[in-house]
């Protein structure tokens, strides 16, 4: 079955984040274990808006910064081809209890059009055995 790619103009912005979460997550210890660099990190008690603590620690590598395109697909691509080489790591970061999973963000100006995610892409996520959530924004 043939399914019509985005519409043109609709989509605003978007992007995708891996982030890893644990009460007992060490930020450093990630950026170690996966040889990567992080878009950021927070400390279990860091300061969380003006008077809030983070209840748990945080990892996250974003596609914001790294990937120009409206397509969320180009993002989830880059997202799973720079976290591919630990696929190790994270499947062993999986059996140690912590939350891992692909944050989208989309931002659309129509209720038309939407999000297209080749098989293959799919494939490779599911490998890493990670949650994919999409939060859709319209913009006013």
């Amino acid at each position: 079955m043939f399914m019509e790619h985005i519409e043109p103009g609709t989509t605003l912005r978007t992007f995708a984040t891996l982030r890893i979460i644990s009460k007992t997550l060490n930020p450093q210890d990630i950026t170690t274990k996966l040889k990567l660099t992080p878009s950021e990190t927070k400390d279990v008690g860091d300061l969380r808006g003006r008077s809030g603590h983070w209840p748990h620690g945080y990892w996250e590598l974003s596609s914001r910064e790294q990937v120009d395109s409206i397509d969320l697909a180009d993002h989830l691509l880059w997202l799973v081809t720079t976290v591919e080489p630990s696929t190790a790591e994270i499947q062993q970061l999986h059996l140690e209890g912590l939350r891992i999973d692909i944050f989208c963000f989309w931002e659309t100006s129509s209720s038309q059009g939407g999000i297209t995610i080749s098989p293959d892409l799919w494939r490779r996520i599911g490998v890493l055995n990670l949650i994919v959530g999409v939060d859709i924004y319209f913009a006013t």
